[in-house]
């Protein structure tokens, strides 16, 4: 399916705006959020595959709770209609979503944060880590060197998720690039 511009920038719109399915789930009360977080990032996670629905790339869901969220809310009985308005068809619950460093480009696209040097995360890489997720997922972006200095349970998304530095190449006479 493809979306046009216009298409896409009301459906971000609608997500931003509208009610969200089955919202609150019943795993949101299990989490301690005043301030609305879990909704937020929810809903970036949806305007990422907004973004996204285009190009049909698979996407890597950085947040435990908004996992959970999302599969109680594919259990409600509006929700293929939300998805119908937002995406143009259902979007499934994936087992299994790969391409992380593409999501985070598109929520650091939809903050407006630059994607190689972060001076903060994205809100669907910070819920988790808010919260205070039992077993959530940890992010940080106040790696600054060449070499990661980040260690596990943290991930660094300067080192892990940023788009690589591009080196010119030249070839020599053998027809073998080399980094100039």
């Amino acid at each position: 399916m493809i979306i046009d511009r216009h298409d896409r920038a009301s459906a971000v719109a609608f997500v931003r705006s509208c009610e969200l399915p089955g919202w609150p789930p019943p795993e949101a009360a299990r989490y301690r959020d005043p301030g609305g977080l879990l909704q937020a990032a929810t809903r970036q996670w949806f305007e990422v595959h907004v973004r996204q629905r285009q190009r049909r790339w698979p996407l890597g869901l950085p947040s435990v709770a908004v996992r959970r969220c999302w599969e109680s809310m594919a259990a409600d009985p509006d929700y293929p209609d939300f998805c119908r308005r937002a995406f143009g068809d259902v979007l499934p619950v994936a087992v299994s979503m790969p391409s992380m460093p593409r999501t985070w480009d598109a929520a650091c696209h939809a903050e407006r944060i630059d994607a190689r040097r972060p001076t903060h995360l994205p809100v669907l890489f910070l819920v988790d880590q808010t919260l205070r997720v039992p077993g959530g997922l940890s992010y940080t972006s106040r790696c600054t060197g060449r070499v990661c200095r980040v260690f596990p349970p943290e991930i660094c998304v300067r080192h892990a998720f940023a788009p690589p530095r591009y080196f010119s190449f030249y070839r020599d006479d053998s027809g073998v690039a080399r980094p100039t």
